[in-house]
């Protein structure tokens, strides 16, 4: 039988374990004994901390990936693996996620590559603390690392204020379209406020026809720009006038939605129950 390495890749973010400050994982596990242990890895392991980058979100976008090798998840057929993240700020404020990996039992010859576990996060400039953990729930072996973690501010920022008020940390989903486009549950919004002394109406007008008829590909890779940046307009905030939002299909030559009066209050999580954009957005990309 010819063997097949399985390649485990896994976005961890946004499941039910993902709090800011604390969650089921944390307390159910010693993950702080295992920070103050300074113990040697009992997981064989390594992981990457890649320079915070500002995305089409208008963000600063922070990837940290653990990578477990595969002989570590061999013998570990039918159990699991449990990632831990942690990232503390300056003022000691903490954001911190987990999540489990199953580890199926495979066919006989089949081996395991790695496991790599993918977290991202939306992240203010700062100086951080990163802690690290995987674990075996069965057996609790483990590893743990701490790394610091300087996060640069965007030079020469024209949008000083677009910041004002953000959580240091916030959690991103990159697992899943249209979700990863618009990052829905974020309750953060960005907001550009205009001192304009005269009304104005401002209208945003979003064209989503693919380039490519028929490539869902291409039409993919357009929005992962398109709707980020959709996004960030619709926190204009002109002190006297009104925002407008429109998406065009061209190929359909009709306007597919209309909101003639776009608030930023309903452009997050935070919206009141039926008010939000998401809900009215979410099927047009879907389709």
């Amino acid at each position: 039988m010819k063997s097949t390495a399985l390649l485990l890749s896994l976005f961890f973010a946004l499941t039910a374990h993902a709090q800011r400050g604390g969650s089921a994982y944390f307390s159910r596990f010693p993950f702080d004994s295992w920070a103050a242990e300074n113990a040697k890895p009992g997981i064989r392991w390594n992981v990457e901390l890649e320079s915070a980058r500002l995305s089409p979100h208008q963000r600063l976008s922070s990837t940290i990936r653990i990578q477990v090798d595969g002989s570590e998840l061999q013998s570990r057929q039918g159990g699991q693996i449990i990632a831990f993240l942690r990232i503390e700020d300056a003022s000691g404020a903490r954001f911190q996620m987990a999540n489990t990996v199953w580890l199926r039992p495979l066919n006989k010859g089949d081996s395991f590559d790695r496991l790599t576990a993918t977290f991202t996060a939306f992240i203010l400039p700062g100086d951080y603390t990163v802690s690290l953990a995987v674990c075996d729930p069965k057996t609790l072996r483990h590893s743990f690392t701490r790394r610091t973690y300087h996060v640069a501010p965007v030079k020469s920022d024209p949008l000083p204020d677009a910041w004002r008020d953000l959580p240091a940390v916030e959690f991103t989903q990159q697992d899943s379209i249209p979700y990863s486009w618009y990052q829905p549950q974020l309750r953060s919004v960005l907001r550009l406020p205009a001192a304009n002394a005269k009304p104005v109406r401002i209208e945003l007008l979003v064209n989503i026809t693919p380039s490519d008829l028929g490539s869902i590909s291409e039409f993919r890779s357009n929005m992962q720009v398109v709707v980020p940046s959709m996004k960030v307009l619709m926190g204009l905030n002109p002190s006297a006038g009104s925002v407008g939002l429109s998406l065009a299909d061209l190929n359909l030559q009709k306007m597919v939605y209309e909101q003639p009066d776009l608030r930023i209050a309903n452009i997050g999580r935070g919206a009141a129950p039926g008010r939000g954009e998401w809900p009215h957005l979410r099927p047009i990309f879907t389709d």
